[in-house]
């Protein structure tokens, strides 16, 4: 019987952000995979070293949510595909978390993309555009 994988989760989450117009579900959706991806990265990592540090932040006409892993990040050959429907390092994977969490970001007018850390592990960002003013 496989042992559970535990993580440590650390939020970094700025205040007064702008309000974003979109469907609460399917951005949960988005923010639940990103998580476990991280969760699962992290898995040969030993226990103290499995940190994931979630943090929000407005960039302009932009909140940007990240999801910070403490894994090995990505090579070229795996970033190249990732987003790449049916293509996963999972062994038990179906390689369709990532294609859907792209494609509802960006039907939300977003941007999901992935940045390797200079310290190692990955960086997954979610750029969302702010809500016009008389949306509310």
């Amino acid at each position: 019987c496989a042992l559970p994988i535990w993580a440590t989760l650390v939020r970094r989450l700025a205040g007064d952000l702008p309000v974003i117009s979109a469907d609460r579900v399917e951005i949960e959706q988005v923010l639940l995979n990103l998580l476990q991806n991280a969760v699962d990265a992290m898995e040969a990592e030993p226990g103290e070293d499995r940190t994931i540090v979630v943090s929000t932040s407005c960039d302009g006409d932009r909140v940007t949510l990240a999801v910070r892993d403490h894994g090995p990040g990505l090579t070229p050959a795996v970033e190249a595909h990732l987003f790449d429907t049916f293509f996963t390092t999972k062994p038990q994977g179906l390689g369709l978390g990532l294609s859907i969490c792209r494609t509802i970001v960006e039907n939300h007018g977003g941007r999901l993309w992935p940045e390797n850390e200079p310290d190692g592990g990955l960086t997954m960002r979610v750029a969302l555009p702010i809500a016009p003013e008389d949306a509310g």
